[in-house]
């Protein structure tokens, strides 16, 4: 079975813990939530459009125009003669900021015109570039306006309601991975699923926000998908719309903040209490006698316990949740009463900055994907993606078994769509492709993932050898402000750089509430909660799935 020692994850900055199984966490998805902190703070979902800064906005610009009516600006402004239907226009968003109270959750019809409308209305001249910048920036708030630069420090102002603007935004998600819930508004929107792009992948079984941006799309078709799925109540939802020129990209962030809660593991308790035995006593007994004896052994000790409900197939399957309960006392009281364990201190002192599993895959094999790929050894490469792993789906599993038999066309039949490197691998094999062929009709960021993989292996393993020889010598303090340097691999996609030893956690709260204990933290980007969570409740963040 895997373990995080198998990716080079064996050290702690507090006295190891082990729980055995005691919690849960992602019991339901509000229990780990997720949101981005970027230059701007962390995102919200207060939102669709900021309409305080729209008002901001409109007023900002009329001060230009209200100047050349009075005669007193100094910056040569030109005013064309479309001015009055942009006032009307702003007026109208100007009453309805102002008299309509759920201006968040009703649509707003203004947005969406008869007709569509193009035309300047506006030239500022401007000498500095500070105040240039200003105009630009203040412009984004505003769906329609565009300001566009022209010669001698001239801008022009237009009033564009079908222009395909880039936009930045909020994407809330429950219970999605990133990239495919950005399939899912790319499809909507019925655009190209590249023009949509974010600085980090999320949780899928959480409830997780971050910022995207969506290129060439016109305002009022981006507004009413946002609208549309906060009305149906879907698990993806847009938020604070606003233009702007620069897209996110990958890593391209400042960090997370983390809500989440810790439960005890009632699943664990209901396995032990299906065993029919009503001593206690007894039952440990049972637990401690199947672990210890052969199939037939456990056979007659259930037989002899008068169980009904457990084969010794069912015992087998259960054993590996049976065995992290089995040091615990086996009543729901004292699985609350654990909670009391995890105390704030252990969060004081930071954690080691390992990389975490989900950077190995679910069967947390990547790695060694990724050593092969680097060594050119293909078809090892090839053997390993194919391998059965702990965590397959029995279709996976079977269609790796078809591929393993040679049937490579009835493997890529029985693939799901979403094993896209399975499938292609199967592709390949069906026209006898040469392995290096295969491998040019995998996606780029896919191999990558799998360079990145092996590299972040190796560096597990060296932090924990440096961690394990501090302890040793009592300089474990000296850490603290060391980094260390992540080797670089023999291809274009694995960079050497150096990573922080051990990491702090920031804004960090821990509350003890009646059923569960609720944990606060911000982490920079690029570090991983449940290494961070580790800290407080041991290996078992690795199974509380």
């Amino acid at each position: 079975m895997n373990q995080l020692s198998d990716i080079g994850i064996y050290e702690f900055v507090n006295e190891p813990v082990n729980f055995k199984g005691a919690f849960t966490l992602k019991e339901k998805y509000e229990d780990f939530i997720v949101k981005e902190i970027t230059s701007e703070g962390v995102v919200t979902d207060n939102f669709f459009i900021d309409f305080e800064k729209l008002k901001e906005t409109i007023m900002y610009f009329r001060q230009f125009y209200n100047k050349i009516e009075e005669g007193t600006s100094i910056n040569s402004d030109i005013l064309c003669s479309n001015i009055e239907q942009v006032k009307a226009f702003d007026d109208k968003l100007l009453d309805y900021i102002a008299n309509e109270e759920d201006k968040n959750l009703k649509f707003c019809e203004i947005f969406e015109l008869k007709e569509p409308s193009n035309f300047k209305f506006l030239t500022i001249n401007e000498k500095t570039k500070e105040k240039r910048k200003e105009i630009h920036d203040q412009s984004k708030y505003h769906p329609f306006y565009s300001v566009k630069n022209v010669e001698n420090n001239t801008l022009e102002i237009s009033f564009d309601s079908d222009k395909l603007n880039t936009f930045r935004c909020t994407m809330k998600k429950i219970n999605r991975d990133t990239i495919e819930a950005c399939n899912v508004i790319a499809s909507m929107l019925k655009i190209p699923r590249e023009k949509i792009c974010f600085a980090g992948n999320k949780d899928k079984r959480a409830i997780t926000y971050q910022e995207i941006t969506i290129e060439k799309v016109r305002f009022i078709d981006l507004y009413k998908l946002t609208f549309n799925c906060y009305k149906n109540n879907d698990k993806i939802t847009l938020y604070n719309l606003r233009k702007t020129s620069l897209k996110a990209k990958l890593g391209n962030l400042i960090g997370n903040r983390f809500i989440i809660r810790i439960k005890p593991n009632q699943e664990s308790f209901n396995e032990i209490n299906n065993v029919s035995i009503n001593n206690l006593v007894e039952k440990e007994n049972i637990i401690n006698q199947l672990f210890n004896n052969s199939a037939d052994d456990q056979e007659a000790y259930q037989n002899e316990a008068g169980s009904e409900k457990m084969t010794v197939d069912e015992v087998n399957s259960k054993r590996m949740k049976i065995q992290t309960s089995a040091n615990t006392i086996y009543d729901s009281k004292n699985h609350k009463n654990r909670l009391k364990e995890l105390k704030k201190e252990r969060l004081e002192k930071g954690f080691i900055n390992y990389f975490g599993h989900q950077r190995f895959g679910s069967n947390m094999n990547n790695h060694i994907v990724g050593k092969h790929l680097i060594n050119k050894e293909f078809d090892q490469a090839f053997d390993e993606i194919m391998k059965i792993g702990q965590f397959d789906s029995e279709t996976v599993k079977k269609a790796k078994e078809l591929y393993n038999s040679k049937n490579f066309s009835e493997a890529f039949d029985s693939f799901p769509l979403r094993n896209k490197v399975e499938r292609c691998i199967c592709k390949g094999k069906m026209k006898n492709l040469e392995f290096y062929k295969i491998i040019k009709n995998i996606q780029r960021e896919t191999i990558m993932l799998y360079h990145h993989s092996y590299q972040s292996y190796k560096f597990n393993i060296k932090l924990s050898n440096l961690v394990q020889e501090a302890r040793k010598s009592g300089n474990l303090n000296d850490l603290y402000d060391k980094e260390l340097e992540i080797e670089a691999e023999n291809t274009k996609h694995t960079k050497g750089y150096t990573r922080n030893v051990i990491k702090h956690f920031k804004n960090h709260n821990l509350v003890h509430n009646d059923d569960y204990v609720e944990v606060f933290f911000d982490l920079d980007s690029s570090t991983y909660a449940t290494i961070a969570l580790r800290e407080l409740i041991g290996d078992d963040v690795y199974f509380c799935k």
